[in-house]
């Protein structure tokens, strides 16, 4: 008789993110990253509720700042506009989804996820690493990934390596580090 599979919330909104992350590499099916991405965020939002998250909790309120007062269930609305296109189909079944950057949307939120589940977990796995070295270097304009970067035992040396590779060159050597790593939470 076949072992009865278990997993915990934590390990699926993980699992979710990883597999999102090969596709964001990829640069393929962004529609299905961004599927995985959105279930990931539900979880760790949902769980945020039973174990605060500081990155959580900064973001909702810098976006309750911004939202006029009285939108914000309209901000969420559109902010989960791509997610709910795919999840519900049969309200709109000949709708099309358009005006969203769905790429750069999956890298945001692959940063944010990662992010999320480091501070939770106070360690990456090696994928999880992968991706946000991936949005690191990708988005280096609103996100300072050197000074993150800087917190971490990597030399000034080896970041400015990795750094003035070229987009493409980076990307297949974290591809072929995807792969060799597998998944080790």
């Amino acid at each position: 008789m076949k072992k009865a599979y278990s997993i915990d919330k934590m390990n699926a909104a993980i699992l979710h993110v990883e597999a999102a992350t090969l596709l964001v590499l990829r640069d393929e099916h962004h529609e299905a990253a961004h599927t995985l991405l959105s279930a990931a965020r539900r979880v760790l939002w949902d769980l945020s509720t039973e174990r605060p998250s500081e990155l959580i909790e900064k973001l909702k309120n810098a976006v309750v700042k911004l939202v006029k007062p009285g939108h914000e269930k309209e901000w969420i609305k559109y902010q989960n506009r791509a997610a709910n296109f795919f999840k519900h189909a049969d309200r709109d079944p000949d709708e099309i989804l358009s005006g969203i950057d769905l790429p750069a949307v999956n890298q945001a939120e692959l940063l944010l996820l990662t992010m999320v589940i480091g501070e939770y977990n106070c360690r990456l796995s090696h994928r999880l690493t992968i991706a946000l070295c991936y949005c690191g270097f990708k988005e280096p304009g609103w996100f300072d990934f050197r000074a993150y970067v800087s917190k971490s035992d990597a030399s000034e040396m080896e970041f400015d390596y990795y750094q003035n590779m070229s987009d493409q060159k980076r990307t297949e050597l974290l591809l072929l580090a995807y792969d060799r790593f597998g998944h080790d939470n």
